[in-house]
């Protein structure tokens, strides 16, 4: 009868120490299945030239674009900053994104690229709070790409004074902004295959009521950055680089309007 007893414990604990293995190694699996970087964008984070107008910081917690008038600019031409806070997309590495911040940075702006625990956005949407509350003599402007700009949504939601503008590429918002007084832009490409056009549908009633729809002919999803091809999208029939200077182009109109 004891050996019984102690035999059902020995199976029960072998089955417990199985479940935490099969856990934890799909732990492991989960935390490093994700889009990793392009080597360009990597290779445009480290090139930091001293001689560009624009400067890059990295901290644990974001990478920032810090655009520096050049010298022969008076103090009373300087206008007052504006800047881009950016939620990177679902398990996408947030140096994908370095190349656009930077492109954009140097139309005079200072970007910033939160870091986000396991590559998602959702999981702390308010991150964006330390980089106002350093800043503060920035206008911001926060945004995302994919799940990105969802959670950049419910930051709004929840801290509607706090940013001029929500930018959104391939992406909605998951709350409804339409009655706070805030700019919105949408920029999505027609060849886009992972963005769920009827959830997108469903949600542009909660679009800020000042937003700008816009569309790329050609474009993608992944080509929002540099990570290489995303699964479930189509084959884009424009470059990467065009694609990315139309975002770049659309993103400079939208904040002038800030």
């Amino acid at each position: 009868m004891a050996s019984d007893k102690m035999s059902k414990k020995k199976k029960i604990g072998i089955i417990i120490t199985v479940i935490l293995a099969i856990i934890v190694i799909s732990s492991i699996v989960y935390v490093n299945d994700y889009y990793r970087p392009m080597p360009y964008a990597t290779e445009v984070l480290a090139d930091n030239n001293i001689s560009s107008n624009v400067s890059i910081t990295e901290t644990d917690d974001y990478i920032y674009f810090e655009y520096k008038e050049k010298n022969n600019i008076t103090n009373k031409e300087i206008k007052a900053k504006k800047g881009l806070i950016f939620y990177p997309g679902g398990k996408v590495a947030y140096e994908s994104y370095v190349p656009f911040a930077k492109k954009l940075s140097k139309r005079g702006y200072d970007v910033a690229i939160v870091k986000m625990p396991l590559n998602l956005a959702i999981i702390d949407t308010n991150k964006a709070n330390s980089i106002i509350e350093k800043y503060g003599n920035v206008e911001w402007v926060i945004g995302g790409h994919s799940l990105g700009g969802t959670a950049a949504s419910i930051f709004v939601h929840n801290n509607p004074d706090k940013t001029k503008g929500i930018v959104f590429l391939a992406s909605y918002p998951s709350e409804n902004l339409s009655n706070i007084n805030i700019k919105g832009l949408s920029i999505v490409g027609t060849k886009d295959g992972v963005l769920d056009k009827k959830s997108f549908d469903e949600s542009l009633s909660k679009f800020p009521k000042n937003t700008t729809f816009e569309i790329i002919n050609g474009g993608n999803h992944g080509y929002f950055g540099y990570y290489g091809f995303q699964e479930g999208d189509n084959n884009a029939t424009i470059s990467r680089e065009k694609q990315e200077k139309e975002t770049v182009n659309i993103i400079d109109k939208f904040l002038k309007s800030i």
